[in-house]
């Protein structure tokens, strides 16, 4: 019997030594683990494998990494798939435990403008203001926000105020054109887009943009040229139109 026991105590004893190492090697492993799937997962970013990047950040959470950094990008690339649900949850966590990073209410607001949930869209923009007001972007979705609700003097407010921060920036340019159009003040449409153009003659949208205003004032030849233009770059530009818009 004695032996029997000593034999049953040292099992139990190296079990329990096994057992142990077992969750120091776990514990010690983690980190390096958490870090190698957030350096994937931010590889995958990049190069715009979406899949792949919220896999490998999903399993950097899992063994425990927990900073601004993965839980901002979670949030960006949930947003990106179209899973509004995952993507406000991780933002929602950003901001909890990082509450002085304008990003995430930027993005936050983003997904509420996208469901149309203005107020909390305009809480999250003034706040991402507020917390970095040299950063033309919140300005710029704010201008968004209030001209999707046809509140055109204050949009155009924000986005000539992005535009002060960012003079070259295209989305508020092309989102104040197209306010002026909405407003028909096609004259003021047209100057944002030539200086746009002039900044930058390789984005093909503010061709097809100013072709439409244009063609709407039967300025043919002006049309013409825009729209052979935007060909040019690999627009998908029908021969019809090309030919309507430049008949002699």
């Amino acid at each position: 019997m004695t032996i029997l026991k000593n034999i049953q105590r040292f099992m139990i004893k190296y079990f329990l030594l096994g057992l142990i190492m077992f969750y120091v090697s776990v514990s010690l492993a983690q980190p390096d683990s958490a870090s190698i799937y957030y350096k994937k997962g931010h590889i995958a970013m990049n190069q715009n494998d979406l899949p792949n990047a919220v896999s490998h950040f999903e399993k950097a959470y899992v063994f425990g990494l927990k900073n601004y950094a993965l839980l901002h990008n979670l949030g960006s690339v949930y947003y990106r798939l179209g899973n509004h649900e995952n993507a406000l949850k991780y933002l929602n966590l950003a901001i909890h435990d990082y509450p002085d990073e304008a990003e995430s209410y930027n993005d936050r607001g983003q997904i509420h403008l996208i469901h149309e949930d203005f107020s909390l869209a305009k809480q999250d923009f003034e706040k991402a203001i507020e917390l970095k007001n040299n950063w033309d972007t919140p300005f710029s979705n704010m201008g968004l926000m209030y001209k999707k609700q046809k509140k055109y003097t204050l949009a155009e407010q924000f986005f000539k105020e992005a535009l002060k921060i960012d003079h070259n920036d295209i989305n508020s340019s092309l989102n104040l054109a197209s306010l002026y159009v909405e407003t028909s003040k096609k004259t003021e449409a047209l100057q944002v887009l030539d200086d746009l153009a002039q900044h930058h003659p390789n984005v093909v949208d503010i061709y097809l943009f100013r072709a439409t205003i244009y063609a709407s004032d039967q300025n043919n030849k002006l049309a013409c040229e825009d729209l052979k233009k935007a060909k040019s770059m690999g627009a998908q530009v029908s021969s019809v139109d090309i030919l309507n818009m430049c008949a002699e």
